[in-house]
């Protein structure tokens, strides 16, 4: 290992259980995991693995060769390049609901304690409705965690009906559950946002009907009548 303090530690259940592939013969991609591989630092989030076997010159499996990359560096940066308008984002969680990649709203979450640390390896958190430690998760969380052990035809989703995010804010999104990688990948956006085109449409709509109620009196009501209700002061 290039750290010498984490030689001769043994590596967690959870971390090890990912490594099974590996053992039996395959390379893999191994995600995050809340306090690493060792699970010495339960409030940091750890590393993304690529493990592939080691064999003898008869094929058998004698160890494993992997390589560990900072999850704040590359593994990150697959989520940032994915941010639509200006409250969009995409992200990752484990099964617990704990995010495994850094939230767009990082910032805010400081400022409203929401989160400690700060720069690179601010501590992970959960996707809670407001984030108290008694709240439930929210509803895509929640959603595509019950899903996990489903069919794979039932291991994705889009929720268009508004419901409160981790912000505590209305938000509409999109999920899908990798059960390969263990793993939830998800799109949120501000309901706001992403409603606000529909409510020029809306206007637009309203408008139009107007017009043609216009059209459609002055075809049908005595010149004199329609002036008159035009001019009528509300009230």
């Amino acid at each position: 290992s290039s750290d010498a303090a984490r030689i001769g530690q043994a590596v967690t259940p959870d971390f090890f259980a990912n490594l099974a592939p590996a053992l039996a013969g395959r390379s893999i991609f191994i995600r995050p995991h809340r306090g690493g591989a060792m699970g010495t630092h339960p409030m940091q989030l750890g590393s993304v693995w690529i493990a592939a076997p080691v064999r003898d010159a008869k094929g058998k499996v004698l160890a494993l060769l992997a390589l560990g990359s900072p999850a704040e560096a590359g593994f990150a940066d697959l989520f940032k390049s994915a941010r639509p308008g200006s409250s969009g984002e995409s992200f990752a969680f484990d099964a617990e609901g704990w995010l495994v990649s850094e939230s767009r709203h990082i910032e805010e979450l400081r400022s409203r304690g929401f989160v400690a640390g700060s720069g690179k390896g601010a501590a992970p958190m959960r996707l809670l409705v407001a984030q108290a430690d008694t709240a439930p998760l929210t509803r895509l969380a929640a959603t595509a965690i019950a899903a996990r052990l489903g069919e794979e035809s039932q291991r994705a989703g889009v929720l268009l009906d508004p419901y409160v995010g981790y912000l505590d804010r209305e938000v509409i999104g999109a999920w899908r559950w990798l059960g390969e990688l263990d793993l939830g990948v998800a799109v949120e956006m501000h309901a706001a946002e992403a409603y606000a085109p529909l409510r020029y449409l809306q206007i637009a709509f309203m408008v139009l009907l107007a017009m043609i109620l216009l059209v459609w009196l002055s075809v049908f009501l005595p010149a004199e009548t329609l002036d008159r209700l035009l001019r009528r002061k509300p009230g």
